[in-house]
């Protein structure tokens, strides 16, 4: 059976890969390596001497369509080859990030049937071996989409989504810091969680899902630590503020007039015929 791991909302478009040109890209950027015909091309600084190097790479796919090998050239030198046996994923999106000129990143993410992430790796340039080597792999990530979005000398910044069934899609960023050969994240907490769900159906409550708010379907009691921060009746509305991530268990804060308290989502024994918020359930995925 081929794994499946993490579905994206609202994932960018094909077409965006599909740009025939192969642009220089400069430090402190993140950039999407356009596609022509499966063949990847930039020119980008991969080995920190502020020179931009011409990037290639090219896929080759199974009887199924899916892809088994990827190749990556660096001024016409292979950098990097890989061949994948029972691939699921039949594209992928190639990204660029430079933090400096001693941190240049290519992430490949391997999209597959209905736009499951199967493939999530991030990849520097050793000067040693003069090899592409993988510092970070999402591969075994059940839940997220783990896709940089933007870099500066400091940070590389994640973007994530997951759809906890008792709130529907959302996404956050984290900042990552290089460390020790690997991207590590900087904070476990980020207020930049955002409900993704407002435009999925038309009714009274996409108005609330635009703006993080949330109506209760029934009472509901949330937390700070092991003391009850508040208990809301059914019928209130409460406004998502915060994320935070504990050992990959997903914690959101939810505010209620003046106080704020947290809930854990993606709970093993969540009753969708007793739903935590209105309107919820007819947008989940699946």
């Amino acid at each position: 059976m081929r794994k499946t791991f993490t579905k994206i909302a609202g994932c960018a478009a094909l077409g965006l890969l599909m740009c025939f040109n192969a642009p220089a890209i400069t430090k402190a950027a993140v950039k999407t390596v356009p596609a022509k015909n499966g063949v990847y091309n930039a020119k980008v600084d991969m080995n920190g001497d502020g020179k931009a190097d011409a990037i290639k790479i090219t896929t080759s796919k199974d009887k199924n369509d899916y892809i088994n090998k990827i190749k990556v050239t660096m001024n016409k030198k292979t950098v990097y080859s890989k061949s994948l046996k029972d691939s699921s994923f039949c594209w992928i999106k190639v990204t660029y990030a430079n933090m400096s000129n001693s941190r240049e990143f290519l992430q490949f993410v391997g999209h597959g049937d209905n736009d499951y992430i199967t493939f999530n790796q991030i990849y520097t340039y050793n000067k040693k071996r003069k090899k592409l080597n993988c510092i970070n792999s999402f591969n075994t990530n059940a839940s997220y989409q783990n896709e940089i979005v933007a870099a500066d000398k400091n940070y590389v910044t994640i973007h994530n989504s997951d759809q906890p069934a008792e709130v529907g899609w959302i996404s956050w960023n984290i900042p990552y810091k290089y460390s020790k050969g690997k991207l590590v994240a900087a904070t476990t907490s980020t207020t930049t969680v955002k409900s993704l769900i407002a435009n999925n159906k038309k009714d009274k409550y996409s108005k609330y899902f635009a703006k993080n708010q949330f109506v209760t379907a029934k009472k509901l009691t949330f937390y700070n630590g092991s003391k009850v921060a508040y208990t809301v009746p059914k019928g209130k509305v409460v406004t998502l503020t915060k994320l935070s991530l504990s050992k990959d268990v997903i914690y959101l804060q939810f505010k209620y007039g003046k106080k704020t308290g947290w809930a854990h989502v993606n709970g093993a024994k969540y009753n969708f015929s007793k739903p935590w918020f209105q309107g919820v359930n007819a947008r989940l995925a699946g």
